[in-house]
């Protein structure tokens, strides 16, 4: 029987190269980082799969995804309570490292608050959280608390921290429990979808993405609607096949 091809390798292929057209954009540093991020996180899937380590998490089940969106942004939605709450001094948007947007300040929303938010997942909480667990004997097939889940929210805490500069140890604090609580969506839920849904809105919400959508603020970038319900519509509709080679 042929070895089956990774059915979500499309999907990082098409972040990746949609990062790249991006760039030229968006702050060039930044840009590199999470390039580099997408060429690891891309390795590191096909490498359990090649060998049969392990089974990787999915994106999205493909059952009540709507209702795994609102999920995620109802979670989200309580980050934001639990931030003010914490009166962390630092705006969010520099908390979470936003970077100067360079000529283009809608593309810059855009790339920050959606594609970021899809690759800062898919490295920390899959990538990165699955091989910690493989190396360290943990199940991530069921909810269980134990350190992986300390380890991944302080890597997390410690890549947003040092991009931006944070000192602010409430700022800190902030990160680290916004790491664990995408850890817990990712192992509580068996996809990644409510935590791409949570990160997108808590970037999108800090660089004014949200707030330009709810004023019509995007409406002068009409192109960037269209594509994005162009993009909207081949997600949903579009067929998962399996392809097998020799």
């Amino acid at each position: 029987m042929g070895r089956i091809l990774p059915m979500e390798i499309d999907e990082q292929f098409f972040v990746g190269v949609l990062l790249i057209f991006l760039m030229i954009n968006w702050d060039l540093p930044q840009s590199s980082i999470y390039s580099w991020m997408v060429v690891f996180s891309i390795l590191m899937y096909l490498v359990p799969i090649i060998w049969g380590l392990f089974r990787w998490i999915p994106i999205t089940k493909k059952q009540n995804s709507l209702m795994s969106i609102g999920i995620g942004v109802g979670i989200g939605i309580a980050y934001l309570w639990l931030y003010d709450y914490l009166k962390v001094s630092i705006p969010m948007a520099s908390v979470y490292g936003a970077p100067a947007f360079a000529q283009s300040k809608f593309i810059g929303m855009a790339v920050f608050g959606v594609l970021v938010a899809a690759i800062e997942v898919m490295f920390f909480f899959r990538s990165l959280l699955q091989w910690v667990a493989y190396k360290g004997g943990w199940s991530v097939n069921q909810f269980s608390v134990s350190a992986l889940w300390i380890i991944i929210a302080a890597v997390f805490t410690i890549f947003h921290a040092t991009t931006a500069g944070i000192s602010d140890q409430f700022a800190w604090l902030a990160i680290f429990i916004f790491g664990l609580i995408q850890v817990a969506e990712v192992l509580i839920f068996q996809e990644l979808l409510p935590a791409i849904a949570t990160h997108v809105y808590i970037n999108s919400k800090s660089v004014g993405l949200i707030d330009a959508i709810t004023t019509g603020g995007l409406m002068s970038s009409s192109w960037i609607i269209i594509a994005g319900v162009i993009g909207v519509i081949l997600v949903l509709n579009r067929k998962k096949l399996g392809l097998h080679l020799a």
